[in-house]
C-alpha cells in the first residue's frame, strides 16, 4: 500500500489526503536518497521522512491504514468487502521485499477491524467483469503518474464508455479542483469531461459516472 500511495500522490500542489501532504512526493523522496551516495545519510534521510507512514508488519496492515485518514480508511473498508485488490510481490521483478498473496489471512485481518469479510467475485458477477459494453454514461480517466492506470481501462468501448488519458495525471487529479500548478494535461481532461457531461449523445435521463486511476 505504501508503495503505492507515494507515487499514486503526485500532485503538483501539497495535499493532506495522501504521501504526507508533500509536493510531488516521490521525487523529492529520490532526490533525499541520491543526495548522498557516500555515505547513508541520504537513506536515513528517506527513512526518516516516510516513517509515520511506513507500515512493517503485514499482519497490522489494515489497522495501521485505517489510522492515516478518513479517505483511506474509507478505500480499506471498500477492499475488505467489494473491492477486493490483490498485491503480491517478489523482489525480482519489483523492489519490494516478497509478500504472497494470501486471502485466508487477509479475510482475517478485514474481520478483525471491520467485523465483515471480503467478496473477491462480486464486482466481476455485478458489472459483468470486463464485458461492459452494455453499460453506458462512463468515462474512464487515467493518470500516468498513477499505478492504479496499469489497470485502466485506456481504450473508447462505446461512444457513452469514454476513456481519457492524463500524461501528467496522479490519482484522479482531474477530480481535484483546478490550481496554477495543474498539467496542461489535466486542465483539457476537465474540459472534455465537462463537454461529455452535457453532450447529445449521452443517453436522456442518465447521470454520467466518472471513474478515475
Amino acid at each position: 500500500w505504501t508503495g503505492l500511495l507515494c507515487p499514486a500522490g503526485l500532485y503538483p500542489s501539497p495535499v493532506s489526503s495522501t504521501a504526507n501532504g508533500a509536493t510531488l512526493p516521490l521525487p523529492v523522496s529520490c532526490s533525499s536518497s541520491s543526495s548522498d551516495s557516500d555515505s547513508n545519510g541520504g537513506m536515513t534521510a528517506l527513512l526518516v521522512r516516510w516513517q509515520p507512514r511506513n507500515v512493517i508488519n503485514n499482519k497490522e496492515i489494515l489497522r495501521d491504514l485505517i489510522k492515516l485518514s478518513t479517505p483511506v480508511s474509507f478505500l480499506i473498508y471498500k477492499a475488505c468487502t467489494e473491492m477486493v485488490m490483490p498485491m503480491c510481490s517478489d523482489g525480482i521483478n519489483d523492489m519490494f521485499e516478497p509478500q504472497k498473496w494470501d486471502f485466508h489471512a487477509y479475510s482475517e485481518e478485514c474481520f478483525k477491524a471491520w467485523g465483515v469479510r471480503p467478496r473477491p467475485s462480486w464486482i466481476p458477477t455485478f458489472y459483468g467483469g470486463k464485458n461492459i459494453s452494455a453499460h453506458s454514461n462512463i468515462i474512464f480517466s487515467n493518470g500516468g503518474l498513477d499505478p492504479w492506470s496499469g489497470g485502466g481501462v485506456t481504450k473508447n468501448i462505446t461512444d457513452t464508455l469514454v476513456a481519457i488519458m492524463i500524461p501528467e495525471g496522479a490519482h484522479h487529479l482531474d477530480l481535484r479542483s483546478n490550481n496554477p500548478f495543474d498539467p496542461i494535461s489535466v486542465l483539457q481532461a476537465r474540459l472534455l469531461e465537462q463537454r461529455l457531461s452535457i453532450g447529445d449523445h449521452l443517453l436522456p435521463g442518465l447521470s454520467l459516472l466518472r471513474l478515475a486511476c
